[in-house]
């Protein structure tokens, strides 16, 4: 009997911390969901008229806290002051094709195609995005075919492979990189040729090497293993393009990079592997419009601070104030 009570005790403190990590992972998930909502619609919850943002022939109202991160229910105070921004409710229609354009622009032959991935149209309404803006500026019309979650590369290599602009090619292929800090010359450094994987003794080679430096710099393996992802993806993927974009620059000298809604830090070696691979998409994109006749104007959109300021931490002092630039095309 006494033994039993000695014992009974010590599980205590256990049950205590398996509850309090039970209601965290509880909390964290009940967050996700809650901005994640507008774009998960179980039967029975689907909102009349409407469904996810980026199906074909949708209207709708999105909540201003969808998406972002889930900073606010982790506890910690500092990241949730760097993200926890209020975000205002936006309206966004879709096309036939899924993207933001209105109805009637999908019918029409548009001279002018803007293109890039979907943080090119992020908190803005259909009317706020680059491709209204520009056609506003023009007075043609200007179509939209920024895809969401699939990289800036991927759209343009939609608009190339579509049979519709196939027939009916446009005149100007706008293509918006979304990033900070990065100039044109840069891309000149390196010219377009393909990376390949190391071989299996080459990697074992630089495993002493890597563990040196993880012993000095704990952080290495995380950049490393983003690194090696980059380059794994590249090659499975059959095609030159990329699902990351530079978007800011922390005042301590590190990048960060946006992966598919998630923030990372990039060292200078794995930066200008990035920049590689988006030189050769350029290259790619470029032979290509060039034989059809298609005039290709590659932009560095280089803020969009109203938007990406509320995901990431304080960039650099932005060199374009407003999406309203793009009058300097």
């Amino acid at each position: 009997m006494s033994e039993q009570h000695a014992t009974h005790p010590a599980s205590r403190p256990r049950a205590f911390v398996a509850l309090v990590v039970g209601v965290w992972l509880a909390l964290v998930a009940l967050e996700a969901w809650h901005r994640f909502d507008p774009f998960i619609h179980p039967p029975g919850r689907r909102p009349s008229g409407g469904g996810s943002p980026y199906l074909p022939n949708v209207r709708r109202t999105l909540r201003g806290d969808f998406g972002g991160d889930l900073t606010r229910m982790l506890g910690f105070a500092a990241r949730a002051r760097l993200f926890g921004v209020p975000r205002g409710d936006i309206e966004v229609a879709t096309d036939r094709r899924g993207f933001r354009n209105e109805p009637p622009l999908a019918a029409a032959h548009c001279p002018v195609v803007v293109t890039g991935d979907s943080y090119m149209d992020q908190g803005l309404t259909n009317a706020d995005t680059p491709a209204a803006q520009l056609g506003r500026l023009l007075g043609v019309p200007a179509y939209d075919c920024s895809q969401m979650a699939a990289g800036p590369a991927a759209g343009a290599h939609w608009l190339l492979a579509n049979d519709a602009f196939r027939r009916r090619p446009p005149k100007v292929l706008v293509w918006g990189f979304i990033e900070r800090n990065l100039r044109a010359s840069r891309f000149e450094a390196w010219p377009p040729k393909a990376k390949r994987l190391p071989s299996l003794p080459q990697a074992i080679r630089a495993v002493p090497g890597h563990l040196k430096t993880w012993l000095t710099r704990w952080s290495l393996l995380k950049r490393w293993a983003v690194a090696l992802r980059a380059e794994a993806t590249w090659r499975l993927a059959g095609q030159l393009i990329t699902d990351k974009v530079i978007v800011g620059r922390h005042p301590n000298g590190e990048h960060f990079l946006f992966l598919r809604g998630s923030v990372r830090t990039l060292e200078h070696a794995a930066q200008k592997r990035q920049l590689e691979r988006v030189a050769i998409a350029i290259h790619s994109v470029h032979a290509e419009c060039q034989r059809r006749g298609i005039h290709l104007a590659v932009v560095l959109i280089p803020d969009k601070a109203h938007v990406y300021a509320r995901w990431l931490p304080p960039a650099d002092r932005p060199r374009i104030p407003t999406p309203n630039a793009l009058a300097d095309l």
